[in-house]
């Protein structure tokens, strides 16, 4: 399989070198069973199919999660994995369990929808994260409410500093204004990078989600 995905431009000379030293390897390696195969189903049959334990969920998310599989004839798991994830980032970093003196677990929940195409996995995923995408359209209305303040706050500082200067500085320096956070509840596809900031200026967390993985 591999040598059927070289580049077509290689010289017929190459190519046979390829094939003889792959030959070479697979005589010298010994096979090896691979992992997952028949004998390990045997070993290590697959457990038995059981449904989501909505009955488990407090409401309102347990009515949530079951109106919402029902408007949209999906399995209950579609709607409860990413809805716990987006409570656990609601948690965030407000509450964490204790479970020893030395081991503390906090509100981080890891979930993936796992289906085949055309399964209605992203209805669903978005049903779930809209309460913080919701959240964040109004934090990002009171941002650009605040950038402007601050931006009326910076011309007055700037005019205060300059009085002050002129004064030769008999009183007390004007304090800055400080520029205000964004607030964020959400994010879709960030890098690394931009997440630090972010974080940085929501230690409380952030909810990471992706329509594709």
């Amino acid at each position: 399989a591999f040598v059927d995905q070289l580049d077509a431009g290689i010289s017929t000379t190459e190519r046979r070198e390829v094939e003889r030293h792959l030959e070479e390897i697979a005589q010298r390696e010994p096979r090896k069973p691979i992992q997952g195969g028949p004998g390990d189903v045997a070993k290590n049959p697959p457990q038995p199919w059981q449904p989501f334990p909505v009955d488990m969920l407090p409401s309102p998310l347990r009515e949530f999660v079951t109106e919402v599989a029902d408007a949209m004839a999906v399995d209950p798991s579609y709607v409860a994995a990413p809805a716990l994830a987006t409570v656990a980032s609601a948690i965030g970093a407000t509450r964490a369990l204790r479970l020893k003196s030395t081991w503390v677990v906090p509100a981080v929940l890891w979930t993936v929808l796992v289906g085949e195409p055309s399964t209605t996995k992203s209805d669903p995923l978005l049903a779930a994260v809209r309460p913080l995408r919701d959240a964040d359209q109004e934090a990002g209305a009171r941002h650009c409410d605040d950038l402007r303040q601050h931006e009326s706050a910076l011309a007055s500082y700037d005019k205060a500093l300059r009085s002050w200067r002129l004064e030769e500085g008999t009183t007390g320096a004007p304090e800055k204004p400080e520029p205000p956070t964004a607030v964020r509840h959400a994010v879709n596809d960030s890098t690394v990078e931009a997440l630090v900031a972010i974080l940085a200026e929501n230690p409380r967390g952030v909810l990471l989600w992706r329509d594709e993985l």
